[in-house]
């Protein structure tokens, strides 16, 4: 998928781009792949700086299927 290989690309550019991560949470849950998913949103947790995106993160991944 073009998408995740251009939010990769992003992220190794730069390992701390907070909206790239979000965008492939966003791709792998609806895609279905919940592992990559979670893992996604593990993420947007750990760099998020604001309340509401944590709380956004912390949604997504108390709603992934297993």
């Amino acid at each position: 998928d073009l998408a995740i290989l251009q939010f990769r690309k992003v992220i190794e550019l730069d390992a701390e781009y907070l909206a790239a991560y979000l965008q492939l949470g966003l791709i792998y849950e609806k895609k279905k792949d919940f592992p990559r998913a979670q893992e996604a949103w593990k993420k947007v947790l750990e760099l998020a700086k604001d309340d509401n995106v944590k709380r956004i993160a912390q949604k997504h991944l108390n709603n992934l299927k297993p």
